[in-house]
């Protein structure tokens, strides 16, 4: 079947089982799910929706039906213009992942230098998050590393190691993580940024019971998180 729907570009979606599709809106901020039949019915509608998902037993004009009620609630549009395929990322996420600090062991003198970018990293993503959006948020992100991610800087593990054992020790004077893992993930990101490194802004989702979580990664390499906790989480974008 031709598809008829496609996620408008500030929505995202991934299927973290065979029975649930979780959407998030970006602009919103806001998760939403999908289970069993409902799920299902977008299978054969949506453009890129992953295969793996189980496919519809449902009539045409029933998962038209519920295509069109994902239209009104603005996670799904029927114009291929400003809409977008469901795109899985494309990132390492299994046994293969490990914490960069098990690689590279090494000592980093914290200069003042380090300390003003930290905390202008804090007050960047303080007011990203805070007085803007998410939607900004992502977009100011995606549009800063693509112009700056080049080949003349490239990523370099050994030195990311250190920038993050700057920012662990940095960290405990400003907030905890814990609880707030998109706030962590968005901080580093900004911090590594000034020093023109670009690692993979990760957000992933887990369906019984429902869970979010945000983490920062470069191919195998985590930067934020023990790969034993993201594993269980299926990544719904990845920037």
């Amino acid at each position: 079947m031709k598809a008829a729907f496609w996620l408008p570009k500030h929505v995202y979606m991934c299927c973290p089982d065979n029975d649930t599709a979780v959407f998030l809106d970006i602009r919103r901020d806001d998760y939403s799910a999908l289970t069993g039949s409902q799920a299902s019915a977008l299978s054969s509608v949506v453009e890129g929706w992953p295969t793996a998902t189980t496919q519809t037993t449902l009539s045409n004009d029933q998962s038209m039906q519920t295509g069109a009620l994902m239209v009104r609630a603005g996670l799904l549009t029927d114009d291929p213009k400003s809409g977008k395929p469901v795109e899985t990322p494309r990132i390492p996420h299994d046994a293969t992942l490990r914490a960069i600090e098990q690689d590279f062991e090494s000592a980093k003198a914290i200069r003042p230098i380090d300390v003003a970018r930290f905390l202008w990293a804090y007050a960047s993503t303080l007011y990203a998050l805070k007085c803007r959006s998410l939607e900004h948020a992502v977009k100011r992100f995606s549009s800063r590393k693509s112009r700056r991610a080049t080949d003349d800087a490239a990523f370099v593990p050994h030195r990311a190691a250190e920038l993050v054992r700057v920012f662990r020790r940095l960290r405990c004077f400003v907030f905890t993580a814990n609880g707030q893992c998109l706030f962590h993930s968005l901080f580093l990101l900004n911090f590594l940024a000034c020093y023109r490194l670009y690692p993979t802004w990760v957000i992933g989702v887990k369906a019984k019971p429902f869970a979010a979580h945000s983490w920062v990664q470069h191919d195998t390499y985590m930067l934020d998180a023990n790969p034993e906790e993201v594993v269980p989480y299926v990544p719904l974008f990845a920037i």
